[in-house]
């Protein structure tokens, strides 16, 4: 997220996914999904949006209460390592 379309490593990682991936705007990385031969196009970021507010969500459904508050952690380096 935040990598520019040209940045090498989002080059290499997008001959691994099933999905397609263009240059958006201003060399903004946009996600393409193609369901049904309807298209749409997203950037990390609205895709992020979208699994967080899915997870909320899920907790709430869990807990049977509403979520205002919430703490999600992510490791500091994604690498296989």
């Amino acid at each position: 997220m935040g990598a520019r379309f040209s940045d090498g490593v989002v080059q290499k990682d997008i001959k691994s996914k099933p999905f397609k991936v263009i240059e958006g705007s201003g060399e903004k990385t946009t996600i393409v999904f193609e369901h049904e031969s309807l298209e749409q196009k997203f950037s990390p970021e609205e895709i992020s949006s979208m699994i967080l507010r899915k997870l909320k969500e899920a907790a709430e459904e869990f807990l049977g209460t509403t979520v205002t508050d919430a703490v999600i952690t992510v490791p500091a380096y994604f690498n296989d390592k």
